[in-house]
């Protein structure tokens, strides 16, 4: 699953196994610049486009990542006073999970 797609999709169809399905709910990084056609046929890899859904499976999502105590990859934690850094580690994609910005109280 993803909704960041932007060029990061060819890595994305790399690592799924074939028979695989990619799934969708965003493109916050914008669309790809190129697409591997030939990996995704190849392998017979699914791409699924969805919406993030409705109540229930919010709900469901919520009783499935508890239950599997599925926690988010964090790639670093910054202070507010230095989010524009944050923002610039997003913005050159150096990141692998979540770049949080604590405001503290």
């Amino acid at each position: 699953m993803d909704s960041a797609m932007g060029d990061t999709l060819n890595n994305l169809i790399k690592v799924t196994k074939p028979g695989g399905r990619l799934v969708f709910y965003g493109a916050t990084r914008g669309n790809p610049t190129g697409f591997d056609g030939r990996r995704l046929f190849w392998n017979q890899i699914k791409m699924i486009g969805s919406t993030m859904g409705n109540d229930e499976d919010f709900g469901n999502m919520l009783e499935y990542v508890t239950k599997n105590k599925i926690t988010p990859l964090i790639d670093q934690v910054f202070d507010l006073e230095n989010s524009l850094e944050a923002f610039e580690r997003m913005k050159e994609g150096k990141q692998t999970g979540k770049i949080v910005i604590r405001i503290s109280q």
